[in-house]
């Protein structure tokens, strides 16, 4: 019997051990961008605002605003935030990736796969905005949503091919990250590959692909 029919028959039995059989929804976004990918509008119906143009301290005060943030005489109180370490650019970074966690906890999001335009950069920032929000407001609603490491590549065929990754999978992720330096032309355009020629590479990595 070779593993994946042994793990199926332990699982099968594992399940059958259970009192309550019945299965648990969870709410999933299976496609969801950070502030991390080229195009992120961050509020679609504020007024005046513009994230591309929003400064630190616009950040900062709507982050006060909701209550995730206490009110403080300068945003730069938050030196442990992740900008001194280099995991955010900029202040108005990590702000955003704080509004964009403490959205999808407010919306009751269980799960969410992390597909940014042609990049992974965007998990670590989210993974960090979840630390920042456990330490700094406590647990919402009881939990934070669970993140899964995904990307979203633009093709020559104008097709975009989502590929879902094992974040503790670290060769995967190398043999990623080095295929994206070496095939895209920016973050904007993506590669000059056609989208069965991506699929095809990201499958060899065992890649979940569609």
């Amino acid at each position: 019997m070779n593993n994946e029919k042994l793990d199926a028959k332990i699982a099968y039995k594992r399940i059958n051990e259970f009192i309550d059989k019945s299965g648990r929804y969870y709410k999933t976004l299976f496609h969801v961008h950070t502030p991390e990918s080229y195009d992120y509008k961050l509020f679609k119906n504020r007024d005046n605002f513009i994230y591309g143009e929003a400064t630190d301290e616009e950040l900062f005060n709507i982050c006060v605003e909701l209550g995730i943030l206490p009110q403080s005489n300068s945003y730069k109180d938050y030196h442990k935030i992740g900008v001194e370490e280099g995991i955010y650019k900029s202040y108005k970074e990590a702000f955003a990736f704080l509004l964009f966690m403490f959205f999808l906890a407010e919306k009751n999001v269980d799960i969410a796969i992390i597909t940014d335009h042609n990049t992974l950069d965007g998990y670590i920032k989210a993974d960090k905005a979840i630390k920042n929000l456990k330490e700094i407001k406590g647990n919402i609603k009881g939990y934070f949503p669970t993140i899964i490491l995904g990307i979203e590549i633009s093709c020559a065929d104008k097709n975009h091919v989502v590929g879902i990754i094992d974040y503790n999978n670290k060769e995967t992720i190398k043999s990623l990250n080095d295929w994206l330096i070496y095939n895209l032309v920016n973050k904007i355009e993506g590669t000059v590959l056609t989208s069965m020629e991506v699929m095809r590479f990201l499958s060899d990595l065992n890649v979940i692909t569609y």
